[in-house]
């Protein structure tokens, strides 16, 4: 492994070989460097390009570029925490690309300050492969352009299978209310993101890049630094999932329409915009899925495994359902029949006997354990004419009303409709009991208590 050294002030042979030579940007630093190799940037380095800086990183994993205290020692013993050392495109049109492999340190990377669309900050966006990992980095956008933005993955739709983008304990700063964080093509990894409060509200957060594929995930943030109207935009025809985890956010909004069934997924699971915890979020083509409080069952410990099941009119019986997180329930029976029971209550939207949704329109799934030798579960329904050959149902049987029910709720909707949802099996292993709900009736909103699932 080699060591060089990179800092502006730097007046001797520009080679990297000590401080006294040291290169004086990265990107020079960077030429013919391999995964053998570390840069150490100095904690006063700071590099204005007026235009575009692009950092090109070798076609495998090893390289580090990190920031430190000092310039003295060789090499150094420790990075920083907080960044300082910076390389920004100035007061000019600078797009700040990062492209290749990399593990990057305490280091802010600043686009151009004008009001260019093309101002952005892109991490893995050219067109080949990358993995770039982050930490205690800032991402700064001064421009003033609306257009621009920070963009996690690469443009074209045939890179994104080797690319990763990993952000940990970052912090990203907007010039203009209309910049935002865009997903595009890559495993994206977020940790410990913040948002730098002297920056620009925005209206919303993150979105996608049209026809992007991949995931991204965002966990332990703190997203309040500056407010903002939602906190994702889902439109665009992108098979992507989103997860948005433990995290504290200015807004929990998911705004615009899924395009189609392998459009976007969104999980917002124990995200609050306030000290209120377990706050739930879904959204897919089939509908949207929230976490209820208002009409639930204190019964089940406060509501946190009530919801809220708002179906689309996409949603249909087998193919295209709305599916419920999954609660589970602790079973120690073994070889005897045990039956999950599931409250739900709506008003009358079902085509059933007075409202009643039949077993085509809503249905509870569970995994049975079939083997007393291995975790290895069945997936068994109530859904019209399931057995454990036809789980999802079968499309001949005839429909029949969900059980009505006398299940006390603590609120109501109108015109109120309480029924249950059950499954009897019979487990060979003890151990827990996942289960699930599905909404197959498109455009109703039925309200179901996973929390308060009675095993007996």
């Amino acid at each position: 492994m080699a060591n060089y050294y990179v800092r502006s002030g730097a007046t001797g042979a520009a080679d990297g070989t000590t401080w006294a030579d040291a290169y004086t940007t990265i990107t020079a630093a960077l030429s013919g460097k391999t995964g053998a190799d570390t840069l150490w940037v100095a904690n006063d380095h700071s590099v204005t390009a007026g235009g575009n800086i692009t950092w090109t990183c070798p076609t495998s994993a090893g390289l580090r570029i990190l920031g430190v205290n000092t310039a003295a020692t060789e090499p150094p013993t420790a990075v920083v925490t907080t960044p300082v050392a910076q390389e920004n495109c100035g007061a000019a049109t600078g797009l700040f690309e990062v492209r290749g492999f990399a593990y990057i340190h305490g280091l802010i990377l600043r686009a151009g300050t004008t009001g260019s669309s093309a101002n952005s900050v892109n991490l893995c966006a050219s067109a080949f492969s990358h993995a770039q990992v982050l930490t205690n980095c800032y991402l700064e956008l001064p421009g003033t352009n609306a257009a621009v933005k920070i963009q996690l993955g690469s443009t074209g739709n045939t890179q994104n299978d080797d690319s990763l983008v990993t952000l940990n304990n970052c912090r990203v700063s907007f010039g203009a209310t209309g910049q935002k964080i865009v997903l595009a093509h890559a495993r994206i990894v977020v940790n410990g993101l913040t948002i730098n409060s002297g920056g620009s509200s925005v209206t919303t957060l993150f979105s996608f890049l049209s026809a992007a594929a991949g995931s991204a995930v965002v966990d332990d943030s703190d997203l309040t630094g500056v407010s903002y109207t939602n906190l994702i935009d889902r439109a665009g025809a992108t098979p992507i999932t989103f997860v948005c985890r433990d995290t504290k956010c200015s807004a929990l909004v998911v705004t615009g329409t899924s395009p189609a069934s392998g459009g976007p997924a969104i999980f917002i699971h124990n995200c609050s915009t306030g000290s209120g915890l377990n706050a739930v979020s879904e959204a897919t083509y089939e509908g949207t899925i929230l976490n209820e409080t208002t009409i639930d069952r204190s019964a089940n410990g406060g509501g946190f495994q009530s919801y809220r099941m708002d179906s689309s009119a996409n949603a249909a019986f087998q193919v295209s359902p709305l599916v419920s997180p999954r609660g589970s329930t602790q079973n120690t029976t073994t070889g005897s029949s045990v039956t999950v029971t599931v409250p739900i209550i709506h008003s009358g939207v079902g085509t059933g006997t007075s409202g009643a949704l039949l077993d085509t329109e809503i249905a509870l799934f569970c995994s049975e354990r079939t083997t007393s030798s291995s975790p290895q579960g069945s997936t068994l329904s109530d859904a019209a004419g399931a057995t454990a050959s036809l789980p999802l149902g079968d499309l001949f049987a005839t429909a029949a009303d969900q059980t009505t029910s006398s299940h006390t709720w603590d609120s109501s909707p109108a015109t109120p409709v309480k029924q249950q949802l059950a499954v009897t099996m019979t487990p060979q292993n003890a151990g827990p009991i996942d289960f699930w709900v599905a909404l197959y009736k498109p455009s109703v909103t039925v309200y179901i208590d996973l929390g308060g699932a009675v095993l007996s």
